[in-house]
């Protein structure tokens, strides 16, 4: 590495158009990776980002307990998307879906991760609008199908 002898050499180095170039690109870049990085970092915690917008707009119209049908294969394709766990607009369709279909295990399941990334502040996305069942009516669903799927064991023990 060379010396620098005086400081009007290490002047002129510095002033060169080459440093001053690199530099910039440096800070660019530098800041292109900070934001990226904020960025992925707030939507994994506001979960969102995993769902598309058509994908939870087509969720949110098939929702009703009577088009578990047309739910049944959305439902599939969020299960199939990596990330869908981490990611409370998913987490809640599919949630709903196996509340729909009375399947209490994996209901719960659902609900405990999306317990997990669920944000209160935040809510659900905008394309998501659930008619009537927000998190708290969720957790009660799933919390009702426990119940009944035990009255329904202890009536089938003659209890």
């Amino acid at each position: 590495m060379p010396v620098v002898e005086s400081p009007s050499k290490l002047s002129k180095v510095l002033k060169s158009p080459i440093i001053k170039v690199v530099a910039a690109v440096v800070v660019v870049v530098g800041l292109a990776l900070v934001l990226w990085a904020v960025q992925a970092n707030r939507l994994a915690a506001n979960g969102k980002g995993v769902c598309t917008p058509a994908i939870l707009r087509s969720a949110n119209a098939n929702l009703d307990p009577t088009k578990v049908v047309s739910l049944e294969p959305i439902v599939n394709q969020i299960k199939q998307t990596k990330g869908y766990d981490k990611d409370a607009n998913c987490l809640y369709v599919v949630t709903a879906y196996f509340v729909n279909i009375s399947d209490a295990d994996n209901a719960q399941k659902s609900l405990d991760s999306l317990t997990e990334v669920y944000d209160a502040s935040k809510g659900f996305g905008t394309d998501l609008k659930p008619t009537g069942l927000g998190y708290q009516t969720l957790v009660g669903d799933v919390a009702f199908l426990h119940e009944n799927a035990k009255q329904s064991t202890d009536n089938a023990r003659g209890q």
